[in-house]
């Protein structure tokens, strides 16, 4: 079995690797990353995340989670919204309780699910997410307000979705949630949004401002993000 310096190796190689080879085959790298994950994973064994990262795979998976939302959040631009608000709003807050509902249901009926299981799989499955979205839009080459609506439908509802998907899995592992324990939850994630908005504010007002040198700004601008996705991860938990 491989060993933790060996696994992170081969993981940054694999992918690095899916990435160039699509670029050369004009395909989404999503394709090649599943087969190669899988191919490591399910197939041959050659990673175990569970054995080789050990009590180490949930930080990851958590740390890997607010990478992606924040690279794909740098590449969302207000003016984009010009012709897709409605839209983009009609998506998210009437798009994921339909899909949600619908999934739910297929599971149930079509899949035989029981209705906790039927419920939580269907919170998972109305994330599209920037992983999925932003690599298809590249080769897609869709006019500029379509691929503005599913870029922000993406990146928007992943967050929307994932916190969805963990009030129904909480909901079914601890047997329903008083109405009180939903409003804390509830003002807990807008507080959560909030000091991001906030810290995001500063950070550009103080680039803005020139309190940043130029080489600075990347590591400035990680080391933010993992401050605040460490501090709102500590409420919620």
């Amino acid at each position: 079995m491989l060993i933790l310096v060996d696994t992170l190796a081969l993981i940054l190689v694999a992918g690095v690797s899916c990435q160039w080879l699509a670029t050369r085959l004009r395909i989404p790298a999503l394709i090649l990353l599943l087969l190669c994950g899988v191919m490591l994973g399910p197939v041959t064994e050659v990673i175990h995340p569970s054995d080789q990262l050990g009590d180490l795979l949930l930080p990851a998976v958590k740390l890997g989670v607010a990478f992606i939302l924040f690279e794909g959040g740098l590449n969302l631009h207000l003016h984009e919204l010009s012709g897709t608000l409605r839209a983009i709003r009609r998506l998210s807050i009437v798009g994921i309780p339909l899909a949600w509902i619908f999934g739910t249901l297929a599971s149930h009926y079509i899949g035989g699910l029981d209705w906790g299981i039927s419920s939580l799989f269907g919170a998972i499955i109305v994330v599209t997410g920037p992983t999925v979205i932003l690599p298809l839009l590249r080769h897609a080459k869709l006019r500029h307000k379509p691929a503005a609506l599913l870029k922000w439908e993406g990146i928007v509802n992943d967050p929307l979705g994932a916190v969805l998907a963990v009030f129904v899995f909480h909901w079914l592992i601890h047997g329903g949630a008083t109405p009180g324990q939903l409003l804390v939850d509830i003002s807990l994630l807008w507080l959560a949004g909030v000091s991001g908005a906030i810290g995001g504010y500063l950070c550009a007002l103080g680039f803005r401002r020139g309190l940043v040198q130029e080489h600075l700004k990347g590591p400035v601008l990680i080391a933010l993000m993992l401050t605040l996705f460490v501090i709102t991860n500590h409420w919620l938990e």
